[in-house]
């Protein structure tokens, strides 16, 4: 979500220091991973994400993203669970977003029995929100004055951090810092999704 870089300057002051750039990244990482569970989908752009649909009554389905770029990368079908997956006709289905998340259209969801959609979802790095980037940073910030690494005290009890451990003992900290970052992240929480 976010760089070492963008983190040493502009979170901990640590200006064009690099010497801890490795544990800024195991950092960055844990923070990101933590927020994308927090939010329940992927933030980071991921290769492809299958969202399997069944057959249903209507000729909408609602894919489970929220807030996130989504990009439809193959839609299949197949009638039975034992079948290979068949392209779908590029004229029979659409994405598209509203203020309630994305939608996938097809005028065959009353067809065949069971939808395929890959999609590509979450921001490309250099376009990620700046709520999100915020988030991360303040949740990586946090980690990194737990660590004992930037010369304060181990200011939530966790044990010092290593490039090997940082996803080790820091529930802690995450928990002490989730009510800030749940604001920070509230439009892509698809667990508040009503």
């Amino acid at each position: 979500m976010i760089t070492p870089a963008y983190l040493r300057t502009n979170w901990l002051a640590l200006g064009s220091d690099t010497s801890q750039d490795t544990l800024l990244q195991v950092l960055i990482d844990t923070a990101t991973k933590q927020i994308r569970e927090w939010c329940g989908q992927p933030l980071l752009e991921e290769e492809e994400y299958e969202v399997i649909i069944p057959q249903g009554l209507h000729t909408t389905a609602r894919l489970p993203f929220q807030g996130v770029p989504v990009e439809l990368t193959s839609f299949k079908y197949r009638d039975t669970p034992l079948e290979s997956w068949t392209a779908a006709e590029a004229d029979t289905y659409t994405v598209h977003q509203d203020r309630a998340g994305w939608w996938l259209y097809s005028s065959d969801f009353l067809v065949h029995a069971q939808y395929q959609a890959l999609v590509t979802v979450g921001y490309a790095l250099a376009d990620m929100p700046a709520n999100l980037q915020a988030a991360c940073a303040y949740v990586a910030k946090e980690l990194y004055y737990a660590t004992g690494s930037s010369g304060k005290d181990d200011r939530f009890g966790v044990a010092a951090i290593s490039d090997g451990n940082a996803s080790g003992s820091v529930a802690l900290t995450l928990a002490s810092v989730q009510p800030t970052v749940m604001d920070m992240i509230r439009p892509y929480n698809i667990k508040l999704r009503p």
